[in-house]
């Protein structure tokens, strides 16, 4: 099971919901899910894995978008971010798990974050 902290409890609804349809595996643990809205940081988004706790800080919507992609790209035992494991495999130099978040990032927005 998974939780689901942001500040907004709509936006945190809407997240719930995303995150819902998409996350198939089940957990041995609960992992709790930050997400903060920051127009500090440099880039739209980050997330950080800690094994029991996914930290995202996000700027703007399509930075939250491609952030939950990884979320649910981490919850679904797809990419290990400690490791750079996709789908088991190791990679160096290429990010499969982005080249995924791209691709979806505004179907994500407009679809779940509107």
């Amino acid at each position: 099971m998974f939780f689901v902290w942001h500040i907004n409890k709509k936006m945190q609804d809407k997240i719930i919901s995303y995150l819902a349809a998409v996350v198939t595996e089940s957990f041995d643990r609960n992992i709790h899910v930050e997400i903060e809205y920051d127009l500090e940081i440099s880039v739209d988004g980050w997330t950080y894995f800690d094994g029991d706790t996914i930290f995202v800080s996000y700027k703007n919507k399509i930075g939250l978008a491609h952030e939950l992609v990884h979320v649910a790209q981490i919850l679904n035992k797809r990419f290990n971010p400690d490791t750079q494991e996709w789908e088991e495999k190791l990679y160096k130099a290429e990010q499969p798990w982005e080249d995924e978040a791209y691709k979806l990032e505004l179907e994500v927005q407009n679809k779940w974050l509107m």
